[in-house]
């Protein structure tokens, strides 16, 4: 009588990181310690590259900073399902006199002005965090509020770097003094000779940064006899600075950058008085290539959508999966105290045209809105 097979049971190595890296960051830091093998491959960079593509495009969240306490901030995260689903940061590494960069593959930049300036690098989903070495022209509190400078932060493939953008602007014309970057790679700031613009000018001082293919986005103005309002970005693999032209808006002051398709892109919306109401209409233009008329791609400004009417005066602050995300004014939840302010954010589908309401039942407005994915990126420089 022939024996069964005592073999152990035997998954290829691709199927057991093609399970991996659809579990969520909690989950990943327990499995390290099943084996030997499964903790190498989880510290891997092409498992670290791997599982931030699948959270990216399936698991992306709503980051949100809000809080009106001098001595703390408070941070959450919103999930697909934005009517229930908001979860709490405990002790995020903020105060009241912080502010959050930019995000950029799950890892978050911190600017903190308090008794003294730093910046901080923080991976919420793995709990690190590490305080960036001292900058060139280091900021007291006082300093910071008498000193007038526009931040980025991001991530460049060709480089394979995180880098942190300080450009100091003169407080008299608002032209750019200097351009201070901080490398992860090198753990270290420089200051670079990028700008080589008269007469433009950053604005929009206090709206978050675009991050998108290596290269980060501001608004801004070139002033001469007549104004033109252009992108400025900043290379941060070459370290260099470029402008690009708007759209043809029609309210070039109402616009915000976003990514969508992972390009770069702009909402552009417009109040509409009809009678004694109100009502609000939305553009959406992306950068993108398209032939011209000789045939050659070229990249430009593509109107890929435009809304229907809403009754509202909407706020759009940036693209979530395949919706356009708005502001609007706070009310109060119905059978709460005045202190329970529950915040509404408008949710315009660019494929459906379609607008759906949240509720979300936090207890201050919220002051910063960002894309989030969870990830494994390190928040130290490689050794």
């Amino acid at each position: 009588m022939a024996m069964e097979s005592q073999d152990t049971p035997y998954l290829p190595q691709e199927i057991i990181t093609n399970i991996l890296k659809r579990l969520p960051v909690k989950s990943q830091i327990r499995f390290q310690c099943v084996c030997k093998d499964w903790k190498n491959v989880m510290k891997a960079p092409f498992f670290i590259q791997e599982h931030l593509n699948h959270s990216t495009d399936q698991n992306p969240f709503l980051l949100f900073r809000w809080g009106s306490d001098t001595r703390y901030c408070r941070l959450a995260l919103i999930l697909q399902n934005l009517e229930t689903q908001v979860l709490e940061f405990l002790d995020p590494p903020m105060t009241s006199y912080s502010q959050i960069v930019n995000c950029s593959n799950g890892l978050v930049c911190i600017e903190n002005y308090n008794s003294c300036y730093y910046f901080l690098l923080w991976n919420p989903a793995t709990r690190e965090v590490r305080q960036v070495s001292g900058a060139l022209h280091d900021l007291d509190r006082g300093d910071r509020f008498l000193t007038s400078y526009f931040l980025g932060f991001g991530f460049s493939q060709l480089a394979n770097d995180y880098k942190i953008v300080r450009i100091f602007v003169s407080v008299d014309d608002d032209e750019v003094d200097k351009v201070e970057v901080y490398s992860l790679n090198t753990d270290s700031w420089k200051e670079v000779n990028a700008w080589n613009f008269e007469h433009v000018v950053f604005r929009k001082r206090n709206t978050p940064t675009v991050t998108v293919n290596g290269a980060i986005f501001w608004h801004g103005l070139k002033y001469g006899t007549t104004d033109l309002h252009v992108i400025i970005s900043f290379d941060i693999a070459l370290e260099e600075f470029a402008l690009i032209p708007y759209p043809p808006v029609r309210r070039p002051y109402d616009c915000c950058l976003s990514v969508y398709e992972n390009k770069l892109a702009m909402v552009s919306f417009q109040k509409i008085n009809i009678g004694h109401f109100i009502f609000s209409w939305l553009d959406l233009w992306v950068m993108e290539e398209s032939p011209n008329e000789s045939g050659d791609q070229r990249l430009g400004w593509i109107k890929r959508y435009s809304s229907n009417l809403y009754p509202c005066w909407l706020c759009p602050v940036t693209i979530w999966r395949n919706e356009i995300v708005c502001d609007i004014f706070p009310e109060i939840i119905e059978g709460d105290d005045e202190e329970n302010v529950g915040t509404k954010i408008v949710l315009c589908n660019i494929t459906t045209n379609e607008f759906k309401m949240s509720h979300i039942r936090i207890k201050f407005f919220p002051q910063e809105i960002y894309n989030y994915a969870e990830s494994l990126v390190p928040v130290h420089y490689p050794s």
